[in-house]
């Protein structure tokens, strides 16, 4: 989906990030 973003938390789990919550990820 456009806006979204999967990606892998330092657990392994898979995690849906709205396109709000990725600029407030740190890499």
């Amino acid at each position: 989906d456009k806006g979204q973003l999967l990606v892998l938390t330092d657990d392994g789990q898979e995690k849906l990030l709205s396109a709000g919550e990725v600029s407030l990820t740190s890499w």
